[in-house]
């Protein structure tokens, strides 16, 4: 059985097209759809599927959704000692780069469904599903409701201060977010407050970074962040997850800006490579997949690698 959360607030969820019954009408009798718009309506939804056999878990929903869904699928299957499903990430958001990244398919719910339900039918028959081992995030923060986040993306310095702007006044859409991150690269250019060094501290696999002031961090498990920005050394990943601490100067990021965006040159000045724990002192907040964590008294989190979801592949 395959179990589908939906988030109702997200932005190609918003109009109803691709809401919990159109999706089960699609997937013909192999589905149980729920809608989610809150913790404890994950964790509801999470122990019916558990108790009607669900081997499949898709989330239908932008970036944010997916972490917060998929923190509390951990933190639940841990404490009931549930193996977690295969999971497939529907394209239901306006931000969809973790879904891109996973799924390998464009499109929106309903055309993923569609190609979703032959597949899974060959599962139930006895062929072995294609399966893409996917590493994601622990991040320990003792604000959080529930003291950890399970994520695939954590940013800070200016690209927070860049996703409080695109959250700020119009609705989020694609054209917003080309546009901001536009500005970000022109704030950069004629170093405007966009380009403000944080005083961020950072302690990457036990060792202080000495840089006096920091650009942006970065975190992820996921090596495309958005847009054409691959900006990771190639590495294995294993029990590490890739981090990008910059500190370059305004000018020296805008001169090799393309370079820098795909992994392509290095500098003392930056950090990029994998680590096993991060350690970030900060100010304001920072963003997981999207989604804002405001601390304006400033936050501590610890960043080291959490479980290895089993994404389910169809193309």
């Amino acid at each position: 059985m395959i179990g589908i959360l939906v988030n109702p607030n997200s932005g190609k969820n918003k109009k109803g097209r691709y809401g919990p019954e159109v999706l089960e009408g699609i997937l013909k009798g192999e589905a149980i759809a729920r809608t989610i718009s809150s913790g404890p309506a994950v964790e509801a939804a999470l122990r019916e599927f558990r108790d009607r056999g669900v081997d499949l878990l898709c989330v239908s929903g932008g970036d944010g959704t997916m972490h917060l869904t998929l923190t509390e699928a951990v933190l639940f299957a841990r404490e009931e000692k549930w193996e977690l499903p295969l999971f497939y990430p529907l394209r239901g958001g306006v931000m969809n780069s973790v879904t891109n990244e996973l799924s390998g398919l464009k499109g929106n719910p309903v055309s993923q469904c569609k190609k979703l339900l032959p597949v899974y039918r060959r599962i139930k028959e006895g062929e072995t599903p294609r399966i893409n081992p996917q590493p994601i995030l622990r991040i320990e923060d003792p604000e959080a409701p529930r003291g950890e986040i399970y994520a695939f993306i954590f940013t800070g310095g200016m690209l927070y201060r860049g996703f409080e702007a695109y959250y700020t006044g119009a609705p989020p859409t694609p054209v917003k977010a080309f546009t901001m991150a536009c500005r970000i690269i022109h704030g950069v250019a004629v170093k405007n407050h966009w380009a403000a060094f944080s005083p961020e501290k950072v302690s990457a696999d036990g060792r202080p970074l000495s840089y006096d002031g920091i650009l942006f961090t970065v975190a992820a498990t996921i090596r495309k962040l958005t847009l054409w920005f691959s900006p990771f050394a190639p590495a294995p990943l294993s029990d590490n997850f890739y981090a990008y601490i910059c500190a370059l100067s305004p000018a020296e990021t805008i001169r090799h800006i393309y370079a820098y965006s795909l992994g392509k040159r290095t500098h003392e000045r930056l950090f990029n490579q994998t680590a096993r724990e991060l350690v970030i002192e900060g100010v304001k907040g920072y963003v997981v997949d999207g989604e804002i964590y405001r601390r304006e008294n400033g936050y501590r989190v610890r960043i080291t690698s959490g479980p290895t979801l089993r994404v389910l592949q169809l193309s």
